[in-house]
């Protein structure tokens, strides 16, 4: 694609008649607006498409939000007929990729993806992704679940805990986690199982950063197309992310049941976006009912933790982490990849907690990149616990603790739960939707934690969070209320629950034969 050049006169940009085409289904091009009206009554897919049968019929269900152009009008309403390119002026706004976000709260985006069935196959072949690839003939073979989770342990460590649960029922599933590029999402999968990366770029509010993200969806969808075909599972568990829509919408054109997992009170974009499509969706709250569609079928099943959560005993895990058993922990935590202004915030705490190194002893988990920070800080005061960047050993860490000071984290909150234990929340100051403080407000309204605003500046926070921390840390009859308040949230048998689900989904879908060695098959396909 040519940028537009500067000047008076009239520059264009010209763009592939292949490109366009994929383009034109996202409705991210603005020019020749005339048949937009008519468009909204058409159906995303193509009804002529001789591909699947299921396919061509699911296309007139399935119909595009405002702004979407139908596939067939792009070369009557200005695609190039030659081949040549498909013209636009330079005035007619944002680069092509920029109109990818203006549709994605209302769709647009999973609509684009979903119909881009003749341009999705173009952009493949164009790359030499999925010659030659068919379709597998269905037959009985071994349970396959796909994960598509990651970015974060939120994420992850639900999905982790579905999976363990599977597997102590069924000893010889595959189960294949798609996770995002992120280092943090290898360390937490391990080589117990197995992973591919999905590699979409995040969101940003800069037209580079749409194009970047409009792209590498393309590229991942393409990918994950041969990848289905290849491997197809019996069902797919979604945990949300922007990273699972390539593979939600490739699962849901080859009829893979897909359920998807909200932990969050209210449901975050890509949820919003992906359940309509999925067959139904699991929320760890009641009150996350609301946040979805009157027609999704949504269930309440908690948020799935790791067994060891809740089963510990105190002791074992001081041993566990090298603590003091005479004195009571502090732990304080900002999830899987660290908070850096909880980090600086509890740094400013240093006289505060000097002042009770008799009673209290100090577990943090800081993050790699403030691990050295927080350590130099805690050394120099002589507070006594232990400064760590990450640990494995969370089930032992909150069952060590007396209090926790965290994030509000939907898999956080639930393994609170589940420990009974109980804390203080600092939500996450830069969410757009401001996710944590309505998960938060859940623990709060139970009586199960306090809340303190994190504004960022360690001397704005301070003293409210000291006011806090004063009067929890000499009153165990109100910790103790407050870890009761939080054990009747639980859902221990949440893991089991959504893996009965799945098994129930899979034993109506004939099994198609899966690869020996489904890590070759992830290698194949990028």
């Amino acid at each position: 694609m040519d940028r537009p050049r500067a000047g008076r006169g009239r520059a264009e940009v010209r763009v592939s008649a292949r490109s366009a085409d994929g383009l034109h289904l996202f409705g991210l091009l603005r020019g020749n607006r005339s048949d937009r009206r008519d468009d909204r009554s058409r159906p995303v897919c193509d009804p002529d498409d001789r591909g699947d049968d299921r396919h061509a019929a699911r296309a007139h269900a399935v119909r595009a939000p405002a702004g979407v152009r139908h596939y067939a009008d792009h070369r009557a309403s200005g695609g190039d007929e030659r081949g040549g390119g498909h013209r636009l002026r330079a005035d007619q706004g944002h680069p092509a990729s920029v109109h990818l976000g203006r549709g994605f709260g209302d769709g647009g985006l999973l609509c684009g993806l979903w119909a881009a069935g003749r341009s999705g196959a173009a952009f493949a072949a164009g790359r030499g992704i999925g010659r030659g690839v068919q379709n597998p003939t269905p037959s009985r073979g071994p349970l396959t679940i796909w994960f598509a989770a990651g970015g974060s342990g939120g994420h992850l460590y639900p999905a982790l805990s579905v999976a363990e649960a599977l597997r102590r029922r069924v000893p010889d599933v595959r189960c294949a986690f798609l996770t995002s590029g992120k280092a943090i999402d290898g360390q937490i999968v391990g080589a117990d199982w197995v992973r591919y990366p999905v590699d979409v770029r995040p969101v940003g509010g800069s037209p580079a950063a749409w194009h970047a993200c409009a792209l590498s969806l393309l590229r991942e969808r393409s990918r994950m197309g041969v990848f289905v075909r290849q491997s197809p599972p019996d069902v797919l568990f979604a945990a949300g992310g922007i990273h699972t829509i390539p593979v939600v919408v490739q699962c849901q054109r080859a009829g893979v049941p897909t359920v998807l997992f909200n932990p969050d009170a209210a449901a975050g974009r890509a949820n919003r976006m992906l359940a309509r499509w999925v067959r139904r969706v699991f929320v760890q709250w009641p009150v996350s009912i609301a946040t979805f569609p009157a027609a999704c079928r949504v269930e309440v099943t908690g948020c799935p933790v790791r067994p060891a959560f809740g089963r510990l005993q105190r002791g074992d895990a001081h041993r566990a982490l090298g603590l003091d058993p005479s004195r009571r922990t502090l732990l304080v935590t900002g999830a899987s990849q660290g908070a850096s202004s909880l980090n600086r915030l509890v740094v400013s705490l240093t006289d505060f907690l000097v002042a009770r190194r008799s009673t209290w002893q100090v577990l943090h988990v800081a993050g790699a990149a403030d691990e050295a920070l927080v350590r130099t800080a805690f050394e120099r005061a002589g507070i006594p616990g232990r400064v760590i960047a990450y640990t494995e050993k969370m089930a032992e860490a909150t069952t060590a603790a007396d209090l926790v000071l965290t994030r509000a984290g939907a898999s956080t909150l639930a393994e609170l739960a589940a420990a009974g234990r109980a804390s203080i929340l600092l939500p996450y100051p830069y969410g757009r939707d401001r996710h944590q403080y309505r998960n938060a407000a859940v623990f709060v309204g139970a009586g199960a934690a306090r809340m303190v605003v994190d504004r960022v500046d360690p001397a704005l926070t301070r003293p409210e969070l000291v006011r806090c921390l004063e009067h929890l840390m000499a009153d165990d009859d109100v910790r103790s209320r407050m870890g009761h308040a939080a054990h009747a949230l639980a859902r221990p048998d949440a893991a089991a629950t959504i893996a009965e689900s799945l098994l129930n989904m899979a034993a109506a879908r004939p099994r198609a034969p899966a690869p020996d060695c489904m890590e070759e098959t992830c290698i194949a396909t990028r």
